[in-house]
């Protein structure tokens, strides 16, 4: 993951700070343990309509200022921030974090602008809570504002074992083979 300096994303805007790095999949049986939920996304993005929202409303609508990326407070705002929604509590008020990256790309000869995303984490819910987060709301109906200017295309959840989980199953299939 990136430290210090913050690259812009496709969006023009620099790019949010990593959330956590606990991702194992620790409640699903003892041989899958430290595995990880993979979550992949392609969103494709109307940079046009989005360059026509002034800065301040952009900022709101992202959680953070545009040119030094500094975390806005929108705990009174009527619609939480992109920034807000993605950020999972439970029930008994713990934040949970997940890794996760964007990479931008674009075709220009099909003006087609984009991002991929990538998340990680050890429990599915919390993936699944955070997309409810986006396209249904906080409450509901108070969905990412993002999304009036993205378009998800495709997205996938893969289980991604842990290296030793694998090394445990190659050994399991290596043994099995040798005795026949």
């Amino acid at each position: 993951m990136r430290r210090g300096q913050i690259p812009a994303s496709i969006w023009r805007w620099p790019d949010g700070p990593c959330r956590g790095s606990c991702w194992r999949a620790d409640h699903i049986g003892w041989r899958w343990r430290c595995g990880s939920y993979v979550v992949v996304q392609k969103y494709l993005h109307d940079l046009d309509a989005w360059s026509k929202v002034p800065t301040p409303r952009q900022e709101e609508i992202v959680g953070r200022t545009k040119i030094d990326n500094v975390e806005l407070d929108d705990d009174d705002w009527p619609r939480k921030s992109h920034k807000t929604l993605a950020i999972i509590v439970d029930a008994d008020g713990n934040e949970h974090d997940i890794l996760r990256d964007n990479m931008p790309f674009e075709r220009p000869g099909q003006r087609e602008f984009g991002t991929y995303f990538i998340g990680y984490s050890r429990r599915l819910w919390m993936i699944a809570k955070m997309l409810e987060r986006m396209y249904v709301g906080d409450p509901p109906g108070a969905y990412g504002r993002r999304l009036d200017f993205s378009t998800p295309h495709t997205g996938v959840t893969f289980f991604a074992p842990s290296r030793p989980t694998l090394e445990m199953l190659v050994q399991a299939a290596q043994k099995k083979l040798a005795a026949t």
